[in-house]
């Protein structure tokens, strides 16, 4: 089970949820997301998710942002010896503009 973690959320942000780690039950709503976001060319593939949800070393972080609980926001982070590398940052078109990206970011471990 994912772990969630509630996090203050500016009131412009409104049907937010809580920021938590994904899980291999996200694969499919972070692969529809990547297409949602990036050429065919930028796209990570569904096994490259895949991998980074379950590698120790990586972090995928989602905020889910609709009614239907689909992921609306994901940062992919890649742990190096004491560094965090911010590999993704994705933010689905109909919500660009309102804080969300931002707010994900700044939560960011």
């Amino acid at each position: 089970m994912p772990l969630a973690i509630p996090y203050p959320v500016p009131s412009k942000l409104p049907r937010s949820r809580a920021i938590r780690l994904a899980a291999l039950d996200d694969l499919e709503s972070l692969v529809a997301l990547e297409q949602d976001c990036f050429d065919a060319d930028r796209r990570d593939t569904r096994s490259t998710i895949r991998s980074s949800i379950v590698n120790p070393k990586h972090e995928i972080w989602v905020e889910s942002a609709f009614p239907d609980q689909r992921i609306g926001v994901a940062i992919f982070l890649r742990r190096v010896r004491e560094t965090i590398r911010i590999y993704s940052l994705s933010t689905h078109p109909d919500l660009r503009g309102q804080g969300w990206g931002n707010h994900l970011l700044r939560f960011a471990p």
